[in-house]
């Protein structure tokens, strides 16, 4: 299994995406992460005329130094956004997001439902959905002409005062099937399934061949820390015995973002760390791979 990382939490760091992917050169990374997460707030010209250049220079930067997308994370839009909602932007985000991910040859792209007050958990979960559907519906001929799936990512009640329904495997399964069409897939976040008290284990197994991506953090079991791994509580033998016997061959990707110090040449280190980490651990069950 090969260990890969978002690249989200380097940004602050420098002004274009070229220069962030530079920085995971010496760190032991070489799959990436890229995520559109913030684009609607317009990071790195994500929303100009001239966004392509900006995706082409990481681009180039990134196969220059032997480095490799393999997961997107996409805009935080929200279709379920009510009247005064920036939806213009956020749809053009999302389609933008998913060109993108053509461009640079990544294949998944993980998303978060829409969040309403309309629909409160676990009670209007038909509604819910249905709600949801036409957004992601709309997104499929993107989806085919660029060649990218569209995950779903699970939540916890924590995080979403009862306004979001993919907690389960069971219910992530459901909407996916709903959905119509094989590019819809599940990412699997540990941290929030910590939160919500479920077994890892046992939802990746019940996700089955909908599991296209895992992020792997920790916390303490009531918030949402995205730490590294052993910094809280989380237990890492029901991840991998889920990752063993679900029969998962994608990767192990790193959602770690807590650590923004004030200085770059800290967070290198960190990230050193961090892949370490997740070398010892794949290697501790047989998984590691380079």
């Amino acid at each position: 299994m090969k260990i890969a990382t978002t690249i989200i939490d380097s940004y602050p760091y420098f002004d274009t995406p070229a220069e962030v992917v530079r920085f995971y050169e010496d760190t032991g990374f070489r799959l990436l992460d890229y995520s559109f997460y913030r684009a609607m707030g317009n990071v790195h010209h994500f929303l100009e005329d001239d966004w392509k250049k900006y995706v082409a220079e990481a681009k180039a930067a990134a196969d220059e130094l032997g480095f490799v997308f393999v997961q997107a994370h996409a805009p935080a839009y929200n279709p379920l956004g009510g009247e005064d909602y920036d939806h213009k932007n956020g749809v053009l985000s999302m389609i933008r997001s998913i060109e993108a991910c053509g461009l640079l040859g990544i294949q998944n792209s993980v998303t978060h439902s829409g969040i309403s007050r309309s629909y409160l958990y676990p009670g209007d979960s038909d509604a819910y959905f249905e709600a949801n559907r036409p957004f992601y519906r709309s997104l499929i001929p993107y989806m085919e002409e660029y060649g990218v799936n569209i995950l779903i990512e699970n939540s916890c009640e924590v995080n979403m005062a009862g306004q979001y329904f993919p907690m389960t495997a069971e219910e992530m399964n459901a909407f996916i099937t709903s959905l119509g069409h094989p590019g819809f897939g599940a990412c699997w976040d540990i941290g929030h399934a910590h939160i919500q008290k479920v077994s890892t284990h046992d939802e990746l197994v019940t996700l089955g061949s909908n599991l296209k991506a895992l992020h792997i953090h920790d916390n303490d079991g009531r918030h949402d820390l995205h730490l590294q791994p052993y910094a809280g509580n989380f237990d890492y033998d029901d991840l991998m015995r889920g990752i063993i016997n679900s029969g998962f061959k994608g990767y192990f990707t790193f959602e770690v973002d807590s650590y923004k110090p004030p200085f770059a040449d800290l967070k290198k280190e960190q990230l050193k760390t961090l892949y370490l980490t997740g070398r010892k651990l794949l290697e501790k069950y047989g998984l590691y791979k380079y």
